[in-house]
């Protein structure tokens, strides 16, 4: 009997002499597409999709804008007395190669400096979607809200996405220990953007057409990159090791002020997480569909949808008393919000539409809420006098008023 054992290379993709690559399946051995072979490459930076030349693009056609701020940013990083040019600055940092009289540019500095890094890589933009739910619904029962593509350089990318992120992000209220209600954001927004930053520099550009995608439901915000976990990273390790895939975009972003380069940041989405109370992330690397998913919860379930306390306290505690927990959540919202429809009340109850109709009638019943218009489909819902505690001065003045017109 003979044995034979080959160690297990985490940078290289061993193959054949015939150049043939194998890959465990189950209890199958299968043979690896020649697709397949490069892409496991690029996981390994056995080669680096990232460093190969765009024949077409040259440096004069950067946006010399982001140049130069990575220019400034450089010179204050690392203490340079003299500025570098935008030549000196895709030369030494790898963004290109001078092939006679032109600078060429590579993908790497195509996605940080050039203004359509789409013509090459199609897929290299990020779209977003927002939906009404828990859940994605499609057809007649589509629940998207907000669908949006954020495109340009990645740094643009990253702060437009920030934007509309930070901009549907609530602010939540819970019933401490203490019995006080304390306020806090929906996710912390390290763990939320942090997510947003590791897609964008650690996706495998080299699968062109596929976007990156962020999605934001009632519970849970995930963000999707094409590509699984290079290296010798795993779901079990994660935390520990550090393989990035694009060392180059990371160097970019590291000069531009979006990442540390620390080897900190998905350990401190998980730290972040903790310390609002929320469930750890949840790591899903898909091999099978090829992409790497990173998913947060609320734990709305277990939180009330903050309303300014200040204006709490002008509501009737006596009637709110008697309310179902659903009911005091439409409530909440109409005290911030003045004004409400039926579907924004489902969005906070995370309910179905019919069931939170079935609440706004109790309300109505109660006469605590009150119609805009009889019907159609711009109805809009507010408080009733008896649920808002009329402060005293204004009730003698109405008083007063009254009396007035009586005489």
């Amino acid at each position: 009997m003979l044995l034979f054992y080959v160690e297990f290379s985490p940078d290289k993709v061993i193959k054949l002499n015939s150049g043939e690559a194998y890959e465990r399946i189950g209890d199958q051995t299968c043979k690896m597409s020649p697709e397949k072979i490069r892409q496991m490459e690029y996981n390994k930076r056995q080669a680096d999709f990232e460093k190969e030349l765009i024949p077409t693009l040259t440096i004069e056609q950067l946006n010399q804008d982001l140049m130069e701020d990575f220019i400034k940013k450089w010179i204050e990083r690392d203490g340079l007395k003299n500025k570098p040019s935008v030549e000196d600055l895709i030369l030494m940092k790898g963004l290109g190669q001078k092939e006679q009289d032109k600078i060429k540019i590579n993908y790497a500095g195509a996605l940080l400096f050039y203004n359509k890094p789409d013509e090459f890589i199609p897929g290299a933009k990020i779209r977003f979607f927002k939906y009404e739910g828990i859940k994605i619904e499609t057809g007649t029962r589509s629940n998207i809200v907000k669908d949006k593509f954020f495109e340009g350089p990645i740094s643009k990318q990253i702060d437009q996405l920030a934007e509309m992120v930070k901009s549907q992000i609530k602010e939540l209220s819970f019933l401490g220990d203490d019995g006080k209600f304390k306020t806090v954001l929906e996710y912390p927004e390290f763990s939320w953007y942090e997510a947003v930053v590791n897609a964008v520099a650690h996706r495998a550009y080299s699968l062109k057409n596929a976007n990156i995608f962020a999605r934001m439901f009632n519970d849970h915000i995930e963000v999707e990159s094409p590509g699984n976990l290079p290296g010798i990273v795993t779901e079990e390790n994660i935390y520990k090791e550090n393989f990035p895939r694009n060392p180059l975009l990371m160097q970019g972003l590291l000069y531009l002020g979006y990442v540390k380069s620390a080897s900190e940041g998905v350990d401190r989405i998980r730290e972040e997480m903790i310390n609002l109370g929320l469930p750890d992330p949840e790591l899903q690397n898909d091999k099978k569909a090829v992409l790497f998913k990173v998913i947060l919860r609320n734990n709305i379930e277990k939180r009330l949808v903050k309303s300014d306390l200040e204006d709490m306290k002008e509501l009737n505690q006596e009637i709110l008393k008697d309310l179902k927990e659903n009911e005091k959540k439409i409530i909440y919202y109409l005290v911030k919000n003045k004004r409400g429809k039926i579907s924004d009340f489902q969005g906070e109850l995370n309910r179905s539409r019919s069931s939170t109709v079935e609440y706004v009638r109790s309300l109505e019943a109660k006469k605590l809420v009150k119609r805009s218009q009889e019907l159609g489909p711009n109805v809009e819902y507010s408080l009733t006098g008896l649920v808002l505690k009329m402060p005293q001065e204004k009730l003698q003045n109405k008083k007063s008023s009254a009396q007035k017109k009586l005489f």
